[in-house]
C-alpha cells in the first residue's frame, strides 16, 4: 500500500508543482515583467483567443503596449497596478487577458476536502 501511495504522491507533485500551465502565460503582459517575445504573445494568443474582443488586431497591439513601457521606470509591477493603469480603449486584448488573468483560482482545494 505505501508503495502506490508515494507513486500517487509523486504523480501530483509532478504535475501541480513542475509542469507550467500555458494559462500562466499572460503574467509576460506585466511591464514589469520585460520578456513578452514574439513566441510568448502568440502563445498567449493561442490561449486567450476565445475571450478577446478584437482578435484581429492583437499582435499590433502587443507591440504598441511593449513600445508604451520600453524605458519607463514607473511601470506597474503586479496586476492590479497593470489592470488600473491600461486605457481600455487602446489596448482591449491586453485588458481582457489580465482580467481573466486575475479572475482565475490560484489552485485547487482537492487536499482540503
Amino acid at each position: 500500500m505505501y508503495l502506490p501511495f508515494m507513486d500517487h504522491l509523486l504523480v501530483e507533485l509532478d504535475a501541480r508543482l513542475l509542469s507550467a500551465e500555458p494559462r500562466f502565460q499572460a503574467q509576460y503582459l506585466i511591464p514589469k515583467q520585460a520578456h513578452l517575445t514574439q513566441e510568448i504573445a502568440e502563445g498567449i494568443f493561442t490561449i486567450y483567443q476565445d475571450d478577446l474582443p478584437g482578435e484581429n488586431l492583437y499582435l499590433a497591439e502587443i507591440s504598441r503596449w511593449k513600445t508604451r513601457w520600453v524605458g519607463n521606470n514607473e511601470a506597474p509591477s503586479n496586476i492590479t497596478q497593470t489592470l488600473n493603469s491600461i486605457n481600455m480603449d487602446l489596448y482591449p486584448n491586453v485588458y481582457t487577458i489580465l482580467n481573466v488573468f486575475a479572475s482565475m483560482p490560484v489552485s485547487t482545494a482537492t487536499a482540503e476536502r
